[in-house]
């Protein structure tokens, strides 16, 4: 675990600017997680505690990227995240579901690693204004189970530049999936979570893959417009039981 605790805000976005090229993901300490290319500019009373990720702790990094670069390479960055990344007052959110009366009625299915002679289980419930996805995952074959929504006209705005969704979990990674009307594909993000601690993920679209019975793809690229389905699966090739409760699901 690495704590960066700088004192001006524009030092602290630079140094998050730079160990961007090693972690992609981080979190601040009132417990809300987000990539980094949306974070900078941070406020100056924000701590920032950039985390490892595998199995056991809470975040993902991407070792396959280059090395920090040094402190004096910063400055250029810090700007052209500071102009990029400014939050605009443009910004449409949509409710997607909150699990309630007064939100989208969005009907729910369980598709487990049974459909290919799997032994893991998964199943929901929904009920106070939370959906509760729990089961156990068994490796000796698929290995996942997932719930999804079943398809229809999502309407996602023009504008909407991710998901925001509000989750408990158990410490396991799970990853956020969508589905489209134009191709067979769906699109993954993984996501970590906190034992018994909910939570607000912020998911870019662009940190969806297209993904075909696991096995990553390049192409084809997102098309925003044409999402008719979200869900929400376990396949972190760990064997055990597991429990994630979700509040809302919103773009953003």
């Amino acid at each position: 675990m690495l704590s960066i605790t700088p004192f001006p805000w524009i030092y602290r976005c630079g140094a998050i600017i730079t160990l961007g090229t090693k972690f992609s993901s981080l979190k601040i300490l009132d417990g809300t997680y987000t990539p980094l290319v949306t974070l900078c500019p941070l406020l100056p009373q924000q701590e920032v505690t950039i985390v490892e990720e595998v199995k056991s702790v809470q975040l993902i990094t991407n070792p396959n990227l280059a090395k920090p670069r040094k402190k004096v390479m910063q400055f250029p960055l810090i700007l052209f995240a500071f102009l990029i990344y400014m939050p605009s007052s443009a910004e449409t959110t949509q409710t997607l579901t909150a699990f309630d009366d007064q939100t989208p009625n969005l009907r729910w299915r369980s598709v487990n690693d049974n459909v290919m002679g799997g032994r893991s289980s998964g199943r929901f419930k929904v009920g106070q204004g939370i959906m509760t996805f729990s089961g156990a995952t068994n490796t000796n074959g698929g290995g996942f189970a997932s719930v999804r929504s079943r398809t229809r006209n999502l309407s996602f705005n023009d504008q909407s530049e991710g998901v925001h969704f509000r989750v408990r979990g158990d410490g396991r990674t799970y990853t956020f999936l969508l589905e489209t009307d134009n191709t067979r594909a769906s699109y993954w993000s993984y996501f970590p979570t906190v034992e018994n601690e909910w939570v607000d993920m912020r998911i870019p679209f662009s940190e969806f893959w297209p993904n075909w019975r696991g096995m990553k793809l390049s192409r084809p690229a997102l098309e925003i417009s044409a999402i008719d389905s979200v869900g929400i699966m376990i396949y972190d090739k760990r064997d055990g039981p597991f429990q994630l409760e979700v509040d809302w699901i919103k773009s953003y």
